[in-house]
């Protein structure tokens, strides 16, 4: 045997010697970390669902939310057309009522002003009718004096024939 041989076999032994030895520390090292790792994961894992589980929870929480919401919401609606339906017919009743007022007010002015007219025709007349009577009364008179003046004259005639 040569020394390149001898060579060639101490490289090959200390090879040897050098896998085995990565190998040992593989299979002892690689156990140990990989159970650290598959604990982690593990845990991650367990993390997730657990968080999955809460969003889902609070998912269903917000969905019961939203429908109670949905439903105030609607029952606000009704509320306000029936206040709305409610205040439409008050002021209706009232428009109608204020109708009703004024409609008695004008017809009471209205016939307060005719009965005024009427007053002052009937006071326009009794005057229109008292300057007649005194116009034809001075007429008449005039008349009676004349007629009167007449028959005295005549008298006074006939008394002096």
């Amino acid at each position: 045997m040569d020394i390149k041989t001898l060579i060639l076999e101490s490289n090959l032994i200390n090879f040897t010697i050098v896998v085995i030895a990565i190998a040992y520390f593989l299979v002892k090292l690689i156990p140990d970390s990989t159970k650290k790792r598959q604990a982690e994961i593990q845990k991650q894992l367990t993390d997730a669902q657990k968080a999955k589980e809460d969003a889902e929870a609070k998912l269903q929480e917000l969905e019961v939310e939203i429908e109670v919401a949905k439903l105030e919401s609607k029952k606000i609606i009704e509320s306000a057309n029936e206040n709305a339906v409610s205040i439409k017919t008050q002021i209706v009743k009232d428009a109608q009522t204020e109708i009703s007022r004024l409609k008695a007010n004008a017809q009471r002015e209205i016939q307060m002003n005719k009965d005024i007219a009427i007053n002052n025709i009937k006071d326009k007349l009794r005057e229109l009718t008292i300057n007649a009577v005194q116009n034809s009364l001075k007429e008449r008179q005039s008349e009676v004096d004349q007629l009167i003046k007449q028959k005295v004259a005549n008298d006074l005639k006939e008394k002096i024939a």
